[in-house]
């Protein structure tokens, strides 16, 4: 997938909270990001200081979500990644069809 399929992420900043960020995300001088490890099978949301010298504790989002869109679905729909940056989160759930 990491190679040839899609991986989008998101996070909520509370569980009330009905409006999904993108990951990655910046806000003031904390960056938010997510990395995959398939040597492990692992996707990993991290926080790291913009600054890099300010200790931060990065608490901000309370809830995550990854979503696979496999390689026949990516190449189907022609996707450009360009065009996904302008899209909400609602906005992409219903271009892949997935159910928020």
């Amino acid at each position: 997938i990491a190679d040839s399929g899609l991986v989008l992420a998101f996070a909520k900043i509370s569980t009330e909270s009905d409006v999904p960020v993108t990951i990655p995300f910046i806000l003031q001088n904390e960056n938010y990001f997510f990395s995959i490890e398939p040597m492990r099978s692992q996707f990993l949301f991290s926080g790291i200081s913009i600054n890099g010298v300010t200790s931060e504790v990065f608490d901000l989002f309370e809830v995550f979500r990854y979503v696979i869109v496999p390689a026949s679905t990516v190449a189907s729909k022609n996707i450009n990644a360009a065009n996904l940056d302008k899209m909400t989160y609602h906005e992409m759930m219903d271009y892949f069809d997935i159910t928020p």
